[in-house]
């Protein structure tokens, strides 16, 4: 009878161990940050005056948006949302700034019908703040870093003219069709693709809004030969060296940021398509060279701690078909923060104030 009651016990123990190595696979949220890009924009008045603002669809999805972080991390949040657990940064741009408001109010819905500062009123403002653009090196990454641009611009003139000579076909109409001759010219700078750029934008916008498109319009909307600013933003990380001088202070505000004492339980950044694509193609997690991430899109980082103390990060992106967890490829699963620290180590470690300067 003693063994039997023994053999129980030991049975109850192996269940008890089970139980604990399952429990550890079920860590706590620590802490969130999120990329996201702003919403749906008008067109650049041209190519010179980039001041496209949110339509209202761009306006609803970033509205939507802030609901949808509601219902992921509402519990998380214990459906309080305030300055005191939720940081909203944004590029010192319109477009962004209004999607950071718009974001806040559907993050905060249920706090501002709780409300009681205006019986009438049903908004309440999140505070957003801005970095201006002079300093700004990780949401717009519109502080100017001489290095970078000297080996960007080296990669930049080649690369335009590649891309006229790939698509020459369609540039020997779209010169007549527009009068934008120079984009023929070999010796023309780089620049000579500006108009062509702002042209494309302008169709893609017309086309959504159900105006009608001639030939050379439509073929700059439709035909993925014609894709330009994937492969040229692309140049902006096709090294390491370009990854740290131009992705380095983001990876150093994402990393520092979960490592603060006091950090945060949600951060939103409301930014830009070209960060967010250079930041996943560094990743190793950005798969379509025709495509960068649309209006609206998101990209999430979860800090997790397990049971034994271990911290790990957890990746989403989020677009309009849904939300998937990605994978960064060679940082393990799950992904150890530790093991990312080590891994981009080289993006992490530099020091732009002294690697921005000129040799």
């Amino acid at each position: 009878m003693q063994l039997f009651q023994l053999l129980v016990l030991m049975c109850f123990a192996c269940i008890f161990i089970q139980a604990n190595s399952d429990i550890s696979k079920f860590p706590s949220l620590i802490s969130v940050q999120v990329i996201v890009r702003h919403g749906d924009r008008e067109p650049d008045e041209d190519f010179r005056n980039p001041l496209g603002e949110l339509t209202n669809n761009g306006k609803k999805r970033m509205y939507d948006f802030g609901i949808f972080l509601r219902g992921k991390y509402g519990k998380f949040l214990n459906y309080i949302t305030s300055s005191k657990s939720v940081s909203i940064l944004s590029s010192d741009t319109g477009r962004t700034i209004e999607s950071g408001l718009l974001i806040g109010l559907g993050l905060s819905e249920v706090t501002v019908q709780k409300s009681k500062f205006d019986e009438g009123n049903l908004y309440v403002p999140f505070p957003v703040r801005t970095i201006p653009a002079e300093i700004d090196d990780f949401i717009k990454t519109s502080r100017i870093c001489p290095r970078f641009q000297k080996l960007l611009d080296e990669s930049i003139e080649n690369y335009v003219n590649d891309f006229v000579e790939r698509n020459r076909r369609y540039f020997t109409k779209f010169a007549p069709a527009t009068g934008h001759w120079i984009i023929l010219n070999k010796t023309a700078n780089s620049d000579k693709i500006n108009f062509f750029v702002f042209y494309q934008e302008q169709a893609i916008y017309n086309a959504t809004m159900g105006s009608p498109l001639d030939e050379v319009a439509l073929e700059a909307v439709v035909n993925p030969d014609l894709a330009f600013k994937p492969g040229y933003d692309a140049l902006r990380v096709d090294s390491v060296e370009k990854q740290r001088l131009y992705l380095g202070p983001l990876f150093r505000q994402l990393t520092n940021t979960f490592l603060a004492e006091d950090k945060k339980k949600l951060n939103i950044y409301s930014a830009h398509d070209r960060v967010m694509y250079t930041f996943m193609l560094t990743l190793g997690v950005w798969q379509d060279p025709k495509e960068t991430p649309p209006y609206g899109s998101a990209l999430s980082v979860e800090l997790h701690e397990t049971f034994s103390g271990e911290t790990y990060l957890e990746w989403w992106y989020k677009n309009d078909t849904g939300s998937y967890l990605l994978e960064i490829p060679g940082c393990g699963k799950p992904c150890f923060f530790s093991q990312f620290i080590y891994q981009f180590d080289q993006i992490i470690s530099g020091d732009n104030d002294i690697e921005c300067q000129l040799l």
